[in-house]
């Protein structure tokens, strides 16, 4: 081993002790899979911080004890985009009915999983191959996905830009992860939030694995409260491709229509599920009547076209070959 090989070894290991006095449980941040955001290099003990061997920037810890690795000055990335003439060379997979996967790897009956999860969609989250995999739980907010991933087998990896109990503070559009480090990365509402959902996606592909899979929801009808770009199930499944991933599914949930989404998020925000459900019903069961009489004369007016067209955001599953 060289000198400078042991020099940063010996760093290293101060490092995983001032980690771990930072989130209090170094299982949930494995500080060797960590890089700089700005440049990707290797990160060292520098003062009451973290510096980078690279590019000489210092990080530290947030007043809510997570540790910052958020940019801290403007990143230019090159991106290679290939235009394709027309559409019908995209293969993109056409839109079905979220239902739970028909061979789940993972045992989650019984269990009360975070709204914006769902039972459906928790069932397609692959089981950890081995018992040290990681799984990035990217926009992770205050962390209630952790039990799902942990119970799938992974370690889990938080980060949101900036949630007060996300265990790292740092932007998707420069995630400070080495490549081909995750398993699985989860990302549930995030992309309409970000200024460049084609960038985050390309850096989760980045710290994926090869066969790594990528699970998430975008919103589509939802109101746009502080969000960028909302995508339909063709635009998603696109910018999936264009970042590199096969998209294996994209799904819609047939309870949360644009309906739903408005009474509880833009009408009457914070309504009670309940309520919502109970103002709804009248014009939901008027329009799936209309649907049905539409069906009678146009076969076009089917009932996943009907969810299709008022689906309040869309799920995705991916992988990277």
């Amino acid at each position: 081993m060289r000198g400078e090989d042991i020099a940063y070894a010996t760093h290293l290991v101060v490092s995983e002790n001032f980690v771990s006095s930072i989130v209090g449980n170094f299982s949930m941040l494995p500080f060797e899979i960590l890089a700089c955001p700005s440049c990707n290099g290797p990160l060292i003990t520098h003062g009451a911080g973290l510096g980078c061997v690279a590019c000489a920037l210092s990080y530290s810890n947030a007043s809510t004890g997570a540790l910052d690795l958020r940019l801290q000055r403007s990143k230019t990335y090159s991106v290679d985009h290939v235009v394709r003439p027309g559409t019908k060379e995209w293969s993109v997979p056409s839109l079905e009915v979220l239902h739970p996967a028909p061979k789940p790897e993972v045992d989650f009956s019984g269990w009360r999983v975070p709204a914006r999860l769902e039972a459906g969609l928790v069932t397609h989250i692959p089981r950890a191959q081995t018992p040290g995999s990681l799984a990035l739980d990217l926009g992770c907010g205050t962390t209630v996905h952790r039990p799902v991933l942990e119970h799938a087998g992974y370690r889990y990896v938080g980060m949101d830009y900036s949630d007060a109990g996300a265990p790292i503070l740092a932007d998707g559009q420069a995630i400070p992860v080495c490549s081909e480090t995750m398993e699985f990365v989860l990302s549930i509402s995030v992309l309409q939030y970000v200024s460049d959902p084609l960038l985050v996606l390309r850096e989760a592909y980045r710290v994926l694995k090869p066969g790594g899979r990528l699970l998430g929801t975008v919103a589509f009808l939802e109101p746009c409260n502080h969000t960028y770009f909302h995508q339909t199930h063709l635009g998603a499944g696109v910018l999936l491709e264009s970042a590199g991933f096969d998209v294996e599914r994209l799904m819609v949930h047939p309870q949360w229509t644009v309906l739903r989404a408005q009474l509880g998020m833009g009408l009457f925000p914070k309504m009670p599920d309940l309520i919502a459900r109970a103002i709804v019903a009248p014009l939901e069961l008027l329009h799936r009547a209309w649907w049905v009489a539409g069906g009678m004369v146009r076969k076009s007016a089917t009932p996943l076209g009907r969810i299709t067209a008022t689906a309040g955001s869309i799920a995705f599953l991916a992988v990277k070959r």
